[in-house]
């Protein structure tokens, strides 16, 4: 069923009759070229097998037994006719030969016919846009044609006695304000600047001369000039009053320079000729009349105005400007040419401002203050080279001769970006890097540590916080012979595989595996391995035990520095063996008991000592360390059972540094051994409940360089008695 829907659907498409596809299927046509061609064809009738097949058996035939027997000896079966069954057949092929030409020749001329009229609908689309556009420059020329002669009549036509007044300005007067006692005088000066000064309505024109002078003008110099209406003061209208001369309630003023004469014979020249144009435009009554002023705060606007007609390129921020005939309206802004200013009035202008040696102004422009911060030209060369590094149009091939410091931040550069791959890592081989800190590197993998292999002049090496690498990728470090300092903290994927790898490194004086899952079997390797450079060992956090403080004491002989916080190490009988040379010890948050403490007595060279977090108690455990000639830094176990008489203990000590943040029970009476601490430098007494009669009792410490009170009781009045 699915065949025949395919069938008619097929057929369908093509453009036949479904009854047509269905009678086709109905005489046996299977194929979808054969119903066309029977479609075609006019449908002829098909001969119809019969559909039940019998078998006859002719007379001359024999039984059936003997035609089915091959040895039977029966007569030779007659041979059928088969000249009539190829003529038939080679007469079908030919049927179908033609209707197939048929149906080539009419799908052709169907083809034909479509594309002669998609042709003919294109050219009428044509020949129609051409119409139109023709239609609309005609239109559009017949509009100029019409504007023009508009114009020329009313340029003929008699001016306007129509009883309609000119448009006024759009200015809101005030009468209380025009009443004021005060004038407000607009000058403008040869540099452009311009400033309003106020003056009493019966001053004289000479305080206006003197307000000048004492900007810095000269009036043996220059000259004051009024724009509109034109008018040049003369020696007597020094005595005047504002009121005499127009300039009350306001006015506008210029300073011209008149040392030398062309120049202001062409000030004067372009300002009469503005004069006169404004007069002609006044009497043909097409520009508004400003003869109300508005008086002092309401005079800004319109003294904009006369400014820009001195200088028309001056940005006038939301200024009504008037377009003759079309009403007013509003400018965002800009500069406003000066419809009645020519380009040579303009130019006389700019002439004159650029040969006039202007005086320095009186009040100078404030620079802007920057709110970022910009950028140097170290930073803009370093994001350069790091682009160049990682295009590949563009590639930079060698880094030869680069100093160390510009290479380490060309790397922290792409270190920021998460740019920094294995080869470009290998392009900063020729700078000879000697230290590489890859901290906290998003992409520190395996593959990156493979290009460390040629950096083989490395001594200082950190690859802290790489959640991607492992044992196998740090084996690459084998060929860093001068490595001096390793650090691979914060990697709990890390284990004793990775020991192995330090095997050559003679001359590694620090290593930092904190926070790695490294055990007393990793150490036993490295004390098997002699590295007698070692100096610092850094093992916080890690898998070990007490047991790895023998092994370092044995096998690592030159360590000095030992970190073990946070471990399984709940016994110090480990450090009898390396008291002669141990300095600095944390066993910080460690089960470490109080008589374990007694180990340490022998270590006569420890300088640094931290118990915080440890289950030591105070008073009993400090009296181990009473002995202890060259300790300077102590960090006390138990902060809230410390108590006053317990630093009693601590008085014999040579400590530089005490910390007792957080201690809530000491108070004013501690401060009486703490006192006796003379070489202490660095004194913490945060969150502690002392007094200012407790603080001025460590005032003969006079080594101390930093005291903290934070969260104390003292006030700045208070500490006025230490730093007396």
């Amino acid at each position: 069923m699915e065949r025949l829907e395919n069938f008619i659907l097929r057929l369908s498409e093509m453009g036949f009759d479904v009854n047509d596809s269905r009678e086709a299927w109905q005489n046996g046509i299977l194929t979808v070229q054969d119903a066309i061609d029977w479609i075609l064809s006019g449908k002829p009738r098909r001969i119809q097998q019969s559909a039940t097949a019998t078998l006859k058996l002719g007379q001359n035939s024999g039984s059936l037994n003997e035609e089915c027997n091959p040895f039977s000896e029966a007569a030779a079966k007659p041979v059928p006719n088969t000249e009539t069954f190829d003529n038939t057949k080679m007469d079908s092929e030919e049927e179908a030969l033609e209707s197939r030409m048929h149906l080539n020749d009419e799908q052709r001329k169907i083809k034909e016919r479509f594309e002669e009229k998609q042709r003919l609908e294109a050219r009428k689309k044509i020949v129609e846009e051409k119409r139109n556009k023709r239609l609309e420059r005609e239109r559009i020329k017949r509009q100029i044609d019409e504007d023009r002669q508009r114009k020329k009549e009313l340029a003929k036509s008699p001016p306007s006695t129509s009883s309609v007044p000119p448009p006024q300005p759009c200015v809101q007067t005030d009468t209380n304000k025009s009443k004021s006692a005060t004038s407000t005088i607009q000058i403008r000066f040869p540099d452009n600047t311009v400033k309003r000064e106020t003056f009493d309505k019966d001053a004289i024109f000479r305080e206006v001369i003197r307000t000048v002078e004492r900007l810095g003008f000269s009036s043996s110099d220059h000259s004051l000039v009024q724009p509109f209406p034109r008018k040049e003061f003369e020696s007597s209208d020094q005595s005047k009053t504002l009121i005499e001369l127009g300039l009350y309630p306001n006015g506008s003023l210029v300073l011209t320079k008149v040392s030398r004469n062309e120049t202001k014979q062409a000030v004067v020249t372009t300002v009469q000729s503005m004069e006169t144009e404004q007069e002609q435009h006044e009497e043909q009554g097409q520009v508004p009349e400003f003869e109300n002023y508005p008086a002092n705060d309401e005079q800004a606007n319109n003294d904009e105005m006369l400014d820009d007609i001195v200088n028309p390129g001056v940005n006038i921020g939301h200024f009504v400007q008037y377009n003759w005939g079309e009403g007013h309206v509003l400018n965002s802004g800009g500069q406003i040419s000066n419809p009645e200013q020519t380009a040579l009035q303009r130019a006389a202008i700019a002439a004159e401002s650029r040969s006039t040696i202007h005086p320095p102004p009186s009040c100078l422009a404030r620079p802007k203050k920057l709110f970022y911060q910009p950028i140097s030209y170290q930073k803009l060369l370093i994001r350069t080279i790091c682009k160049r590094l990682v295009e590949n149009y563009a590639s930079v091939y060698s880094l030869q001769n680069l100093p160390p410091a510009l290479a380490s931040s060309l790397i922290e550069e792409l270190k920021s970006k998460n740019l920094l791959r294995a080869k470009i890592l290998q392009k900063f081989v020729p700078c000879r890097l000697t230290e590489l800190n890859l901290e906290c590197y998003a992409y520190l993998t395996n593959e990156l540590l493979q290009s460390l292999k040629y950096h083989v002049h490395l001594e200082i090496l950190n690859l802290n916080s790489g959640a991607y690498m492992t044992d196998v990728g740090l084996q690459v470090l084998s060929y860093l012979k001068h490595l001096r300092s390793l650090s691979i903290a914060n990697n709990k994927q890390i284990t004793d595989g990775f020991v192995p790898t330090l095997k050559n490194f003679t001359q590694l004086e620090s290593l930092n595996v904190e926070g790695t899952s490294i055990s007393d079997v990793g150490v036993e390797q490295m004390a098997g391995f002699g590295l007698r450079a070692l100096r610092e060992l850094n093992m916080a956090r890690t898998n070990v035990t007490e047991e790895c403080l023998q092994l370092v004491a044995t096998g690592l002989t030159a360590v000095t520095s030992l970190n073990v916080e946070g471990t399984k190490v709940n016994a110090l009988w480990g450090t009898a063996e390396m008291a002669e040379r141990l300095e600095d010890l944390n066993i910080s948050n460690c089960a470490v008991s109080t008589d374990s403490l007694q180990h340490l007595k022998q270590c006569g060279h420890l300088i640094s000592l931290n118990l915080r977090g440890t289950n030591i108690k105070t008073e009993v455990g400090l009296n181990h360390l009473k002995d202890l000639p060259r300790l300077e830094r102590l960090e006390l176990p138990n902060r809230l059972a410390l108590t006053s008489h317990s630093l009693q203990t601590l008085t014999g000590l040579p400590l530089k540094e005490l910390d007792l943040t957080n201690c809530n029970h000491l108070d004013d009476s501690a401060m009486v051994y703490i006192a006796e601490m003379t070489s202490l430098r660095i004194l913490r007494l945060s969150n502690v409940k002392v007094t200012t009669a407790g603080l001025s009792l460590i005032k003969g410490l006079k080594k101390l360089r930093e005291l903290d009170l934070n969260r104390t009781l003292i006030d700045d009045e208070s500490a006025k008695v230490i730093g007396g």
